[in-house]
């Protein structure tokens, strides 16, 4: 009776002082979510790194599990301003309010409980015709309607299911695009499935948590006096930094049992640390410190644990459980320390931060800073800043004016990174090399110098731990390339082998010039060999530079070689076949002979010969007998397309050599045929009885080149686009003779003379 005395004698809530759920809504006294405020969106899945998880989930556990302690939680501010009395207007809560509210819902659909019952509607409104609820969405009209229908006909009327709220008669249309309503069900759906599982280890554990959130969960209230300065307050919380969501929720679980209050103030200083820096450091377009806070949060559990994924509240609560709050707060604040130093050593590290940018992709000029390192990818992150972060905390005395260690380190990271992600590839024989980034951690662990962890090899005392359904593949960290790698450095060549490695085709990875120098590791060879490699790779051939011929024939046979097919028209149906294959040249067994004839043929006349004989092999790999018969008969609609666009290409090639850059690597152009005689604009210039007459020499009309990046146009192709502007009338006796000409030309060069130059 003491307690209902008290509750009923509070007229207003004082500035300063906590309530509970039971002591804010009482008598006639509604909250009010007001129009400047943001949708609610804890029932969205868009939070955690992957922006696919709700919060609802894990502050119901952290609730419950508080709640078998039987004691208080006090789990935030509350801003707000009475006016008129009795309509508490938020400026900062509305998430935490708005899910204890549907989760005071739910409860009361399970145990009739009067205490709830009043919480979610006052004896005054449930006679009152407009039935408002206590809690008021204002933000829209559509919304405060839906929560008084919610409240009357769902939460007080047991008789429906949470998926029956969608079918029901006072659910309309309109509903469905409004945000905060479709996260509320969201929800709803969550604590009603929460709300399940306790009901399974019996009723009487439901009553004890539905008391403590009645009671025992509250709110330090901040009273901002009018609208005027909630409106202030609430743009100054929206442009420098709201209370974080997740942080709201984990804050009790590391500080909460704390009872030392110089311990507690020195832990609340830390968490205040945390959150005043990411307020400081947030994206442009973000409002608040949130997702920072979280992405920070994230990358510390999973450095602790070694886990791909993490549960932020369980992962913090069972960390905190096992060592205890005040080492898991140190463990972070430790991590947060580490993450300034990085960022101040990227800032002054030219190098280093070259080497974020290789593996970012190029996609941007620069990365130092948090939100760079935020949005590198969650393989990025993983694979390069976790483990470069957990380093940095095993060596000590780390030079933030050189960050030599730190580079070194992460050229390794890098390395292991493209092993299993090459940008362009993935490619076998490097993912044979990869150790996933948990076993790096290890690694790491196991080692405590830069030397120790770069030569690193598991034998019985550096065992790793097995991580489940992840292969240990620890002995190719530090492999056979690896060590050459190592003695070419050691033998003074780190700035020539550095080079090797940053070319963007070998990321790390330079076992193709160990490959092509046949054992003989000679830094001269080696560097002889690099050289061609990056001449053949810009179609800068030395003294072959000024030879057209030259170049378009290697062009070609790299088309050839390392063709991609792409099906696809604005119009008509056919295959293109890409410029550039998606990977290095060197990925290819056929490139190697090319590079090796370079610095062996002396003259242009040599090396040209060589190139054209290797087209013409290319030509009879892909071009069966069977295939050159149809062609050579007229058939060529019954020769597969891939067929039909290499021939043109050969063909081209052939008589007239001048194709300059039409086939440059670098600007995605590609040939292009048109088989089918009924999607060919040929076709509409002919006879009836000429109609199905598609034979080779069409080709000459009907294949061309395009620029991929502007899309398939036929007409804007080469031949096509000038037959198209002077309105030719082809016949069928051109066509015979652009037949007749290819067939001479098939019959020469690759029929009676495959080997002639």
């Amino acid at each position: 009776m003491q307690t209902k005395t008290k509750i009923q004698q509070i007229t207003k809530l004082e500035s300063g002082k906590t309530y509970s759920i039971s002591e804010l809504f009482i008598k006639k006294r509604k909250i009010i979510i007001p129009d400047l405020q943001r949708d609610y969106c804890w029932g969205d899945r868009k939070h955690g790194s992957s922006r696919t998880s709700e919060l609802v989930g894990g502050f119901f556990d952290n609730l419950l599990d508080l709640s078998k302690t039987d004691e208080e939680l006090q789990i935030g501010m509350l801003y707000a301003y009475e006016n008129p009395q009795n309509y508490i207007y938020l400026c900062d809560g509305q998430q935490r309010i708005t899910t204890l509210y549907l989760i005071m819902g739910i409860l009361y659909r399970e145990l009739r409980d009067k205490k709830i019952k009043s919480i979610l509607i006052s004896d005054f409104e449930l006679s009152n015709d407009n039935r408002d609820a206590r809690l008021q969405y204002a933000i829209r009209e559509i919304t405060l309607y839906f929560l008084s229908s919610l409240v009357f006909d769902y939460f007080l009327d047991t008789g429906k299911k949470v998926n029956d709220v969608k079918k029901s008669e006072w659910y309309f249309d309109d509903y469905e695009q409004d945000p905060t309503i479709q996260s509320m069900i969201s929800a709803m759906r969550i604590i009603d499935e929460k709300i399940s599982g306790i009901l399974r280890e019996g009723r009487s554990v439901l009553r004890q948590f539905a008391n403590f959130i009645v009671s025992k969960v509250k709110f330090f209230y901040f009273d901002m006096k009018n609208r005027r300065h909630g409106e202030e307050m609430f743009v100054l919380i929206n442009t420098t930094g709201e209370p974080l969501t997740v942080g709201e929720n984990l804050k009790p679980i590391l500080l909460g049992k704390e009872q030392d209050k110089d311990e507690l103030k020195r832990l609340s200083d830390i968490w205040e640390k945390w959150e005043t820096w990411f307020w400081k450091n947030r994206d442009a377009k973000e409002h608040e410190a949130d997702n920072g806070m979280n992405d920070f949060l994230e990358w510390c559990i999973k450095i602790i644990y070694r886990k791909d994924s993490v549960d932020l509240f369980k992962d913090i609560k069972g960390l905190s459980k096992s060592t205890g709050h005040n080492a898991v707060v140190s463990e972070i604040d430790k991590y947060f320390e580490i993450l300034k130093k990085l960022i101040t050593i990227l800032g002054k590290n030219a190098q280093l931060q070259q080497q974020f940018i290789f593996v970012n992709g190029k996609k941007k000029d620069k990365i130092d800073s948090i939100i760079d390192l935020r949005n590198l990818t969650e393989a990025e992150k993983n694979n390069i800043l976790l483990p470069l972060l957990f380093f940095m905390s095993k060596i000590k005395d780390i030079n933030t004016d050189n960050g030599e260690e730190i580079y070194q380190f992460t050229r390794r990271l890098r390395k292991n990174f493209f092993d299993n992600h090459n940008g362009r590839l993935k490619h076998q024989k490097r993912i044979v090399n990869y150790v996933d980034w948990r076993y790096v951690i290890q690694i790491i662990a196991k080692k405590n110098t830069l030397e120790e962890m770069l030569t690193f090899r598991p034998y019985v005392k550096a065992k790793l731990t097995p991580v489940e359904n992840v292969k240990d593949n620890s002995e190719k960290w530090y492999n056979y390339d690896m060590k050459i790698t190592k003695r070419l450095k050691d033998k003074g060549y780190q700035k020539e082998v550095e080079e090797f490695e940053d070319n963007p085709d070998f990321m790390g990875d330079i076992s193709p010039l160990f490959k092509i120098a046949n054992q003989n590791i000679e830094i001269k060879r080696l560097q002889s060999f690099y050289n061609i490699y990056k001449r053949l790779q810009n179609n800068d051939y030395g003294i072959f530079y000024n030879n057209d011929e030259i170049k378009n024939r290697f062009d070609i046979l790299t088309i050839l070689k390392g063709q991609k097919w792409y099906h696809g028209s604005t119009q008509y149906t056919g295959y293109c076949m890409l410029t550039r294959q998606q990977g290095v040249s060197f990925h290819n067994e056929w490139f190697f002979d090319v590079w090796k004839l370079f610095p062996k043929c002396k003259s242009a006349a040599v090396l040209n010969y060589e190139l054209k004989r290797r087209i013409r092999n290319c030509f009879k790999e892909y071009c069966t007998k069977k295939d050159i018969d149809k062609i050579m008969c007229g058939n060529i609609q019954e020769v597969n397309p891939y067929t039909i666009v290499m021939i043109w290409l050969i063909l081209e090639f052939i008589k007239d050599n001048k194709f300059k850059d039409r086939f440059s690597y670098s600007n995605y152009k590609c040939i292009s045929c048109f088989w089918n005689i009924d999607y060919n604009l040929i076709n509409e210039t002919l006879d009836n009885s000429q109609a199905g007459k598609y034979q080779l020499g069409n080709l000459k009309l009907g294949t061309s080149y395009a620029d991929n990046r502007s899309g398939l146009n036929y007409l804007s192709y080469r031949l096509m686009k000038e037959l198209h502007d002077k309105k030719t009338k082809i016949t069928a006796e051109e066509i015979d003779a652009n037949t007749k000409q290819y067939v001479d030309l098939l019959t020469r060069e690759l029929i009676l003379n495959p080997t002639a130059s």
